[in-house]
């Protein structure tokens, strides 16, 4: 067989190689960002669903046990609600999130809804609209 014609197959091998762990995260998501940049992943331990920023090595965890989603092109609310049945409200701006941040970092609240509302104003994000709702 011509080299020539071996070259293009080995790379496009490597390719799908390297891209199976992504796809796989995206295909057993619940949701993912009009980005493909976050996804929420089912946590099959305690059905606590996770909010993630996705590369092509690993994810990187920034919620926990999200129930409801929203986003748009720079930002993504969320709501979470744990054991105490309490709902918490979460910001993240796309923008500013990297790898090499945690969670902490980037993440903001968690703010009660009156909180949340006013945060949303100073973003000028109050038009975002929860999109999702995850079981």
């Amino acid at each position: 067989m011509n080299t020539c014609r071996l070259i293009p197959i080995l790379f496009l091998s490597i390719g799908m190689i390297c891209c199976r762990d992504i796809l796989k995260r995206f295909n057993n998501a619940v949701w993912h960002d009009k980005n493909e940049q976050y996804a929420i992943t089912e946590n099959m331990a305690d059905s606590c669903n996770a909010l993630s920023l996705i590369t092509r090595d690993q994810s990187y965890k920034r919620l926990e046990c999200v129930s409801r989603i929203g986003d748009d092109d720079h930002f993504i609310i969320a709501e979470t609600i744990h054991a105490t049945k309490v709902s918490q409200y979460w910001i993240i701006n796309k923008d500013k999130d990297a790898i090499e941040l945690s969670a902490n970092q980037i993440v903001e609240g968690p703010f009660d809804l009156a909180e949340f509302t006013k945060r949303e104003k100073e973003l000028s994000i109050q038009d975002l609209q929860f999109q999702k709702q995850i079981k």
